[in-house]
């Protein structure tokens, strides 16, 4: 009973300390931030300006056969045509945050109802975040999704991490005057 009581006083100690560290907003809080759009097809020197917004509720660019909708901790491309790409040097788009210059550092691909090799053409750094669509095919209702973590996974990835250290360490001792 007492070894109970001290695993569930260690839990409690290491949510309460994941909290402190991870708790709150993930670092990407891009509602607010000015984002600007650029389609290029088909390279990278012929650019088509798809807008500036600032994110909000809602849908923040809707064209060229696809919608991007940007919130606090995600962006999602969500296409509204069929069809196949054209085979170009780069037939995508660019987003770019203009208020924060590491706005995408903690954006991760999340998931894609297009082909998986997609995957391998979205680019995230810093500020700019970049898909190509190569030949891909399309159909509306396809998605790409990118995410940041949330701050709560990673409590519990740590919570969870100490209890299977706390665990592995109680089966190591060896209990007094017992066979070896």
């Amino acid at each position: 009973m007492q070894s109970i009581r001290q695993i569930a006083r260690l839990s409690g100690a290491v949510a309460i300390a994941a909290a402190a560290c991870f708790g709150g907003n993930a670092q990407a809080k891009l509602v607010g931030d000015s984002i600007t759009a650029t389609y290029y097809y088909p390279n990278l020197s012929t650019p088509y300006d798809m807008g500036t917004v600032i994110v909000g509720s809602g849908v923040e660019f809707n064209d060229l056969g696809f919608t991007v909708d940007v919130s606090d901790y995600h962006i999602e491309i969500t296409s509204k045509v069929f069809g196949t790409y054209n085979q170009s040097s780069f037939n995508g788009f660019t987003l770019v945050d203009n208020t924060n210059p590491h706005a995408f550092d903690e954006l991760k691909f999340a998931y894609t109802t297009f082909d998986s090799n997609l995957k391998n053409s979205i680019k995230i750094t810093g500020n700019m975040v970049s898909v190509n669509w190569g030949t891909f095919f399309t159909q509306p209702g396809y998605k790409i999704m990118l995410e940041v973590p949330e701050p709560a996974s990673y409590g519990m990835l740590l919570a969870g991490l100490g209890l299977l250290s706390v665990a592995a360490r109680r089966k190591k001792k060896v209990p007094a005057g017992a066979a070896q």
